[in-house]
């Protein structure tokens, strides 16, 4: 008997990649949001990663990529946690793959938008942002910042931009 032809149960195949596997659930699955299930969800034609527990947007621009690639998300993986968030308390949308308009936000109850790079939406028409300074329209608050990817460079522009933002994040979440 080789290694070829062992199958291993679904169970036992999510527990070894618990950390890198996306389930695909629906955004009425929150019980299970709730007892900890993270993933890919959807309302109505709407897609994210995330669980949008406390409604907060992040928008995302990877035209590779279903949500954002596995080391941005470990970055921000890490930028979440020092902000007291986990990946269920947000909904991620990658604006190369959709678009999120007015309806949307208001279906997902969004408080908070923080954008990452250049992303373009219908729900910025109307709004001039700055980097790094938090604007606010029609009860949500929007922060921008350079990509993920500029932030996590091992460059020194790039940590004075990671120091900038991280300056900022934390007002912007009142940490």
């Amino acid at each position: 008997m080789g290694f070829e032809n062992i199958f291993l149960p679904k169970s036992i195949i999510a527990d070894l990649y618990k950390n890198n596997l996306v389930e695909l659930i629906t955004i009425e699955s929150r019980i299970s949001i709730a007892k900890g299930g993270i993933g890919s969800h959807q309302k109505d034609s709407l897609q994210f990663l995330g669980g949008n527990l406390k409604n907060i947007l992040l928008l995302v621009h990877y035209p590779a990529n279903e949500h954002l690639p596995d080391k941005q998300l470990d970055f921000l993986n890490r930028i979440l946690k020092a902000c007291n968030l986990k990946l269920e308390d947000i909904a991620i949308i990658n604006t190369a793959r959709q678009q999120a308009n007015e309806s949307d936000i208001n279906k997902l109850n969004i408080r908070s938008i923080l954008i990452f790079g250049d992303c373009i939406s219908p729900i910025l028409n109307n709004i001039t942002a700055t980097i790094f300074i938090p604007v606010h329209a029609d009860g949500i608050t929007i922060f921008t910042s350079p990509s993920l990817d500029k932030l996590d460079l091992p460059t020194k522009e790039s940590k004075d931009l990671k120091n900038q933002f991280w300056v900022s994040l934390q007002q912007f979440f009142r940490l």
